[in-house]
């Protein structure tokens, strides 16, 4: 609404439980790596991945990663095969979370590269991405943005949701949001720290 509504004339509605501003939210970030080649990818090793990969079942299930950011490459060649039919763009409310930011397609690559003799390897690229772009080419969105996408998430089949941006405010609505997903088994990751500060 606009900042003319005063929240006390919303809350006087049958329709409103509650009300609050719609904070920013930012891409968290600290410095990538602009190297394709696995040899050098040091951080592989000293989390255990490889370790883990070995001892993966020869069957796994579908695993869906909800990636809350600013979208996706469309065709970069490491994460063909990697989207799940479920995308979803909340900045230009549309269906193709294309990335003007570049921080999601960091994040998915990071997440989900495909083991494909290209470039980089993921830490999980045996897992589908679910696209849902919250940031805009600036790198920053609004909470109820990030709100819906935590709840479409939630009822589209994400298993765990990816949250790797970061703001300032206490949120109600965004707490209800992530405690929906909680309720109803979906894990969700956050980032933290990475300025410093939070």
């Amino acid at each position: 609404v606009s900042g003319e509504s005063s929240a006390l004339t919303l809350l006087s509605s049958d329709v409103v439980v509650s009300t609050e501003p719609d904070y920013k939210a930012w891409a968290v970030m600290s410095l990538p790596p602009s190297d394709p080649l696995y040899s050098i990818q040091w951080n592989m090793e000293m989390i255990g991945a490889p370790d883990a990969w070995e001892n993966l079942p020869d069957t796994l299930p579908t695993i869906t990663v909800a990636v809350i950011d600013s979208g996706m490459c469309f065709n970069h060649p490491d994460m063909q095969g990697a989207y799940s039919s479920f995308q979803r763009d909340y900045v230009e409310d549309d269906n193709v979370p294309q990335d003007e930011f570049g921080h999601g397609c960091s994040v998915t690559g990071v997440i989900a590269s495909q083991n494909n003799n290209l470039g980089t390897i993921g830490v999980a690229p045996f897992v589908e991405i679910m696209p849902l772009r919250v940031l805009d080419e600036t790198g920053s969105g609004v909470y109820s943005d990030i709100a819906g996408a935590i709840l479409d998430a939630t009822s589209n089949g994400a298993d765990i949701i990816n949250l790797s941006l970061g703001g300032y405010a206490q949120s109600n609505l965004l707490r209800s949001a992530v405690n929906y997903a909680l309720s109803h088994g979906v894990y969700v990751v956050a980032a933290t720290g990475n300025d410093g500060f939070s």
